[in-house]
């Protein structure tokens, strides 16, 4: 995912992604993500939503919601009959490898699963969700497909990984460019605003209002004073032109 979360489908999963937004620069508040398991399971390494905006990050079942807490965890529901509950009474099931996540149900009854434990909710919503004493078979199976695809996850976690370091990159890349944009133009407003402070001067000086005689100057002197001004003046857009 684009915040650098990796989401792992298991097999005969059907899963959607019913909300995701993420705006790196944007306000964290403003990102979230939601998954939905219609059945199957996933193993999900949060990223920076998660990190950043827990309470916008959710994965919901049909008989609970789970949410976290900057994890690294293996959510899943199967239903009344499906053969990877054979051995264990069916519902939504959550497993976390690192981190804490929390389990409720739809009365608002949770519980709270830290690193290493399993916690279930019932099809029955009467029920309130719990810790299960041990692990059901069903991960001790997820496990096994892992380790088959163990060296293909790690090129892909490290791919995320250099995504992650290249946007950050390029983020502060666009930082330094703004900032320097803003000192350009800053500079260029102070270089304009005193340019017109000294051709006001320069004005006013051409008018005698600032000569010592109080504008009786000799008109001999006056003349050849203004045309320096203007040769002044001139020299000046000059320069600007040759800035630019």
């Amino acid at each position: 995912m684009s915040d650098g979360a990796s989401i792992t489908v298991r097999a005969s999963t059907d899963m959607r992604i019913s909300r995701y937004r993420f705006v790196e620069e944007g306000p964290a508040a403003q990102n979230s993500s939601t998954l939905e398991i219609v059945k199957g399971a996933l193993r999900v390494i949060t990223g920076l939503i998660g990190q950043s905006n827990r309470s916008g990050y959710a994965i919901n079942t049909p008989t609970a919601t789970i949410g976290i807490r900057g994890t690294d965890h293996e959510p899943a529901y199967y239903p009344e009959g499906d053969p990877e509950v054979a051995d264990h009474e069916p519902g939504t099931f959550d497993k976390v490898n690192e981190g804490e996540t929390f389990l409720r149900n739809e009365a608002g009854q949770e519980v709270v699963v830290r690193r290493g434990r399993v916690a279930f909710m019932s099809q029955n919503r009467r029920l309130a969700p719990r810790l299960l004493d041990g692990e059901p078979p069903l991960y001790r199976r997820m496990a096994n497909q892992d380790k088959r695809v163990a060296a293909r996850r790690a090129i892909m976690l490290q791919r995320i990984e250099e995504r992650r370091l290249q946007r950050l990159e390029m983020r502060k890349e666009k930082l330094e460019q703004r900032r320097d944009d803003k000192k350009a133009a800053q500079q260029e407003a102070f270089a304009g605003k005193k340019a017109a402070r000294e051709e006001a001067t320069e004005s006013r000086q051409e008018r005698g209002v600032d000569m010592d005689k109080g504008g009786k100057g000799d008109k001999g002197d006056k003349g050849e004073w203004r045309a320096k001004m203007q040769e002044k003046r001139e020299q000046r857009h000059m320069n600007k032109g040759e800035e630019r």
